[in-house]
């Protein structure tokens, strides 16, 4: 946090500034101007108790597969399990919350180290827990195009509110993603993909372990999530999204669309309530006012049935209202 005061005037003989101005990761969060002040008026103003390293809400874990682990919480993350060491997908929300999840991992996966560290993108609520990680002595694995910006956060001083990277000091180590990067021990590999066209971010990552058939990913927009899916020939059985309340499995996709066997076509399904007029945010996500679920569907030209979580899974029983199919409503 840096904070400048400028433009200092007299008021009733005390010397203040009347522009108040503060930075954090060198980008304007307060720009503050000040009209009048009254020296020495009764105040009684208490200081947050603040505490970098406090206890995080409780996690809640689940295994998906084989060395697979979902660790569900305010925010999730994923656990996965490599012959040597473990992948951690995701740091949201604070340093209590990745203190959290490493625990978690840990009891889950004991006696390996945390290698990797995976972020999807940079937005605060996906990033917030990342230098503890970096403490973790984990390589952080994010877009090219954040990296800069995270060697700058990595470096900065905790002073007001020290978090175990400030204690430690550790020196934190990147690897970067273009378009395709790879992670494996020869048993078990996990590819991680930009997903190209999101109007969400530009760097925006989504992780495929291709043995498993999962897709990890976070804050996915339609149409470019299942163009994306078109355009890798990925084959997904279940996604865990970052956010919502759990995953979505093939079952909930059947049940869903009302079939049984193999699901072999990619649908996208407009969830009852989406108006063709909203704006675009809800129109990518609103989930209470409707929005988009990706989900398999064998055959062409269904129509009704229910699907339990839109959305990439916020929000419940949902009616499909239509089905829609390389981005044409059918």
């Amino acid at each position: 946090m840096e904070s400048t005061y400028t433009a200092y005037r007299d008021f009733a003989g005390l010397k203040f500034p009347t522009r108040i101005v503060q930075k954090q990761g060198g980008f304007p969060i307060l720009d503050l101007t000040v009209i009048d002040v009254k020296p020495n008026a009764a105040v009684d103003i208490q200081p947050p108790q603040q505490d970098a390293g406090a206890p995080g809400a409780p996690v809640e874990t689940e295994r998906i597969a084989d060395g697979v682990f979902y660790i569900k919480g305010q925010e999730h993350s994923v656990a996965v399990e490599f012959k040597d060491y473990v992948v951690v997908v995701e740091a949201p929300v604070n340093e209590a919350r990745s203190v959290a999840v490493i625990a978690a991992t840990k009891r889950l996966i004991p006696n390996k180290p945390i290698k990797y560290l995976i972020n999807t993108h940079h937005h605060f609520n996906h990033l917030g827990g990342i230098r503890t990680y970096v403490d973790e002595g984990a390589t952080i694995v994010t877009h090219q195009a954040n990296k800069a910006f995270y060697e700058k956060i990595f470096a900065m001083p905790h002073t007001l509110v020290p978090d175990r990277l400030s204690r430690s000091k550790k020196k934190a180590n990147i690897e970067t993603v273009a378009g395709k990067k790879v992670l494996t021990d020869g048993r078990r590999t996990a590819e991680l993909y930009l997903q190209k066209g999101s109007p969400h971010d530009d760097g925006l990552i989504f992780i495929y372990l291709p043995e498993e058939k999962i897709l990890i990913e976070a804050d996915a927009d339609n149409p470019p999530i299942p163009q994306n899916i078109e355009r890798l020939k990925l084959d997904i059985d279940r996604i865990l999204p970052i956010h919502g309340p759990g995953a979505i499995t093939r079952a909930d996709i059947h049940e869903a669309a009302g079939r049984t066997g193999p699901a072999n076509h990619l649908i996208v399904a407009e969830v009852e309530g989406f108006e063709a007029n909203s704006p675009p945010w809800e129109r990518r996500g609103g989930c209470g006012q409707g929005g988009f679920a990706i989900f398999f569907l064998m055959g062409t030209g269904a129509r009704g049935g229910s699907f339990k979580r839109n959305c990439f899974g916020v929000g419940t029983n949902h009616p499909v209202r239509a089905f829609q199919r390389n981005g044409d409503i059918s």
